[in-house]
């Protein structure tokens, strides 16, 4: 096994629940939408939501004991913020600082990534250019929405 595998799994069993939480986490409020994401935006989100596992953690101390319970539900915690910030979370930041003329970025590269990230957004017709240069259009694409 590699020196660096066995170094991360000698670390205390609380330390690899946070990591574990914050990495889960991450991926679940940015899957699909993190192509602009640098190592460090993963780094940080991911310790973002290893502090939000360490929050829960402490929540559940209250109620629960064992720590293989508490690490549980505090990586829980953090995959109900995870979903909360993908669903509501991060439109409502976005629209926030939209209002506020802080920033008009969603930090996509393309309009259509754009397009895609908002749920309540959906395409209703597309045109395609191929490459010897013509054209595909649609103009109907209910019956393509499943």
């Amino acid at each position: 096994m590699p020196e660096g595998i066995q170094a991360l799994l000698a670390l205390p069993i609380d330390t690899l629940a946070l990591l574990a939480g914050g990495y889960l986490a991450y991926r679940l409020a940015y899957t699909g939408r993190d192509k602009t994401h640098s190592t460090i935006d993963m780094l940080f989100i991911a310790t973002t939501f290893a502090f939000v596992t360490s929050a829960g953690r402490l929540i559940a101390a209250t109620y629960l004991t064992g720590p293989i319970v508490l690490n549980l539900a505090g990586i829980a915690v953090a995959l109900l913020a995870a979903a909360g910030w993908r669903r509501f979370g991060s439109k409502w930041t976005h629209k926030a600082l939209r209002v506020t003329r802080i920033s008009l970025s969603d930090r996509e590269t393309t309009a259509w990534d754009s397009m895609l990230i908002q749920e309540h957004h959906t395409a209703a017709a597309i045109l395609v250019k191929k490459t010897d240069g013509s054209m595909l259009f649609c103009d109907d694409l209910h019956a393509f929405k499943d």
